[in-house]
């Protein structure tokens, strides 16, 4: 049995490899043509005027945070699914974590003139690792904020009963395709791959990783042209984490 677990583990942590092997080659296309291309002009044209030159090199800086970003997330998302995250749960009080989150997003919703509507008890005392359901939660608001139609609503709200938390997030964005739904959070199914974006793509994946180190579920139910809401369900017994 020892063997078998150790075959299956060894297993796992090669597929998961594969699988970020694949979604990266898939998703650095596009950076590393913003590098390689002002990269080239700046190079094969020495006498650019100086607001262009200034422009390329933007251009390149951008491009290069981008691949930055990208390979940064998949390191995060290697050790949460090869169990090599250092996972450190604490008393938090969930309400408290939601309002940090909103208050991270508040520009963004400005922006795009979305309101964020609360439905929160007055405290939820949880055994969480704040940093990582802290990037679960930014990862749904931000996705509600993405998608919704200018001066829409979205709503958070947390339900608690003796056994957890369920945390959802409703948008009135377009919905996702009912084809989606199934991969939403797999980072590398092809319906995945040309549906989401690089930060989007691995942002989901990671989520799900993090809420299942919490022992918990992420869902999500979407009818198109009405919205979309995700949900978190977190158990209130101290999670088992990694290891």
């Amino acid at each position: 049995m020892r063997v078998y677990l150790r075959l299956q583990s060894v297993e796992t942590i090669n597929q998961t490899k594969t699988e970020l092997l694949l979604l990266l080659s898939h998703k650095t296309r596009t950076p590393l043509n913003g590098i390689r291309a002002p990269l080239q002009m700046l190079v094969e044209e020495p006498d650019l005027e100086a607001t262009t030159r200034t422009t390329l090199c933007d251009l390149v800086q951008q491009s290069a945070n981008q691949l930055y970003k990208l390979f940064e997330k998949a390191e995060m998302l290697c050790a949460l699914q090869c169990g090599t995250w250092d996972f450190q749960p604490m008393p938090v009080d969930l309400c408290d974590m939601i309002h940090m989150a909103i208050r991270t997003v508040t520009a963004q919703a400005l922006e795009r003139h979305v309101q964020i509507a609360q439905a929160l008890p007055a405290t939820a005392p949880m055994m969480l690792d704040t940093q990582l359901m802290q990037r679960v939660m930014l990862t749904m608001l931000e996705n509600a904020i993405r998608f919704s139609p200018p001066y829409a609503q979205m709503v958070v709200r947390v339900q608690l009963d003796h056994a957890g938390a369920s945390i959802t997030v409703t948008d009135q964005g377009g919905g996702i395709a009912p084809a989606l739904i199934p991969y939403i959070f797999e980072m590398c199914h092809h319906e995945a791959l040309m549906s989401h974006n690089a930060a989007e793509g691995f942002s989901l994946a990671i989520a799900r990783q993090i809420v299942l180190v919490h022992n918990g579920t992420i869902s999500v139910e979407s009818t198109q042209g009405v919205g979309t809401t995700f949900t978190v369900w977190l158990p209130v017994v101290t999670p088992v984490g990694c290891s």
